[in-house]
């Protein structure tokens, strides 16, 4: 199975799985992408306290540093 997924995949197959997530997310009323998540890491490391942009819960965001580093551990293996 770990050799299925090591091998390249065809642009078909990882395009579809990318459409699928983007829209499962969107449906779900999440926002996808990394700018995303560099909102999410400014308002972590306190940027809220000078800007109103970066003043949210950044708690409710896990999910999307979980698929930043998850992004990341996937493009390494």
């Amino acid at each position: 199975m770990i050799e299925f997924i090591k091998q390249p995949w065809p642009w078909y197959a990882s395009g579809t799985a990318i459409a699928f997530i983007m829209v499962l997310l969107l449906y779900f009323g999440k926002s996808f992408g990394f700018s995303s998540n560099l909102r999410t890491l400014c308002t972590i490391a306190g940027a809220g306290k000078t800007t109103h942009f970066f003043d949210f819960d950044w708690k409710k965001q896990r999910w999307n540093l979980l698929f930043l580093v998850g992004s990341i551990i996937g493009g390494y293996i």
